[in-house]
């Protein structure tokens, strides 16, 4: 059941057991996916899951809370023969006040804190949905999404992480790299793997190519290059780009707007 959308590309929901009319429907959200401008904030309550970001997966308990940031590949598997319920929220950032002064990205992760109670905050923000003017409703939203991500940035992530494993380290490799010319080649002589194998290895563990991960990775990174205020001009060289038409091309069929048109 969602609760709240469209909040100036934001979403504010409140699932609960989800009705067998509603199965397929909801069994769709459940690939694995990457939002491009939205980051992703999950507030386990209740039920059985399992929740995946880039090869990081986790079995959920009740009062576990996940962020994914832009740009990061997840998706959620769950056991339909139990009650299930969790909130789910997904916004863009740059409208959470004080953002600049946290480090987003360092947030994603897994997180276990009943003693901040953020299901608190979350309640709230449902009981008044609906009972203020939309505009004064995003401004409260937004400030309490803010808090959610203060009360997170001081809480300790989650220490069970899963074993050291080539998809890991693939992407660890990428992070490192995102501001060169990333071939496959090089790739599959730093992971001793030929470029097929490579590639096949990839697309199974993250449904999605080697390419067009490498490519989305940059365009995130060029989307708040943008909005910190560097030019298009600068930004494709910065990212390894060759040619600006190469970058321009990317950024367009990835944003469906060209770089210009982004507003700081």
């Amino acid at each position: 059941m969602i609760v709240a959308k469209n909040l100036d590309t934001s979403i504010f929901g409140h699932f609960h057991n989800i009705p067998k009319e509603e199965t397929n429907e909801i069994k769709q959200r459940f690939v694995k996916h990457v939002h491009t401008y939205r980051c992703e904030l999950l507030y386990f309550l209740k039920g059985k899951a399992s929740f995946n970001i880039e090869g990081n997966q986790r079995e959920l308990k009740p009062g576990d809370c996940i962020f994914v940031p832009s740009g990061k590949y997840h998706c959620i598997s769950v056991d339909e023969r139990q009650d299930y319920e969790r909130f789910v929220i997904e916004f863009y950032v740059q409208k959470i006040p004080f953002s600049s002064s946290l480090d987003i990205s360092s947030l994603a992760g897994f997180y276990h804190n009943s003693e901040l109670d953020i299901s608190n905050i979350l309640y709230e923000i449902e009981e008044k949905v609906g009972k203020y003017k939309e505009e004064e409703f995003q401004d409260y939203f937004y400030a309490s999404i803010g808090k959610i991500l203060y009360l997170l940035s001081l809480s300790p992530k989650s220490q069970e992480t899963q074993k050291e494993n080539m998809l890991s380290s693939i992407l660890t490799y990428l992070k490192d790299h995102i501001y060169e010319d990333i071939q496959i080649e090089d790739l599959s002589l730093q992971f001793h793997m030929n470029p097929t194998a490579l590639n096949r290895y990839f697309k199974t563990q993250m449904d999605v190519s080697l390419h067009h991960y490498i490519k989305n990775m940059k365009m995130q990174k060029a989307y708040n290059l943008l909005l910190s205020g560097k030019k298009p001009e600068e930004i494709y060289q910065i990212l390894g780009y060759n040619d600006y038409s190469t970058f321009y091309r990317c950024f367009v069929s990835t944003f469906s707007l060209s770089p210009k048109q982004v507003k700081i």
